[in-house]
């Protein structure tokens, strides 16, 4: 799936496959502009697979975020880094095999959780090198219907 700009939001990949990310106007989002997450609830399918993968976050335009994260020790981890979350936010969970590339011109930070279930209290957070190789072919763009357009604006 790949997102067409829309002004002002916040995104979020949650246990999505091929998510593009890219050409948006991001800002004004209390805890993040870009959250690239794990499902953490319980699930009985084990055919489930409850991690982001070949998510691509590119080219996006940021403003002010991270200020009062809304999570379970969002706040205490934007105290440690300076008063704020950075833009672009990834809990780490399944690591490089989860093929996440961030590609924007703002900061990134991860949690390096080593599974979707790690608890927080072992979160190893540090930021998250910027992507320098070859991006892969992106999915076809997703177009909204131009009354759904309309509606958001």
């Amino acid at each position: 799936m790949t997102t067409a700009a829309a002004p002002y939001r916040t995104d979020q990949a949650t246990e999505a496959d091929c998510v593009n990310n890219q050409a948006n106007a991001l800002a004004d989002n209390a805890t993040t502009n870009v959250m690239v997450v794990a499902y953490k609830q319980s699930f009985n399918d084990p055919t489930y697979n409850p991690l982001p993968r070949s998510v691509v976050v590119r080219d996006n335009d940021h403003g002010r975020a991270g200020w009062n994260p809304g999570f379970v020790g969002g706040k205490e981890l934007a105290a440690a880094l300076g008063g704020a979350l950075a833009p672009i936010f990834w809990d780490g969970a399944g690591g490089a095999a989860t093929n996440i590339i961030i590609k924007d011109s703002v900061p990134a930070i991860t949690l390096g959780l080593d599974r979707y279930d790690t608890p927080l209290d072992q979160a190893k957070p540090g930021p998250v090198a910027p992507f320098t190789g070859t991006l892969p072919t992106e999915p076809a763009m997703i177009v909204m219907p131009a009354t759904m357009e309309a509606a958001i604006q």
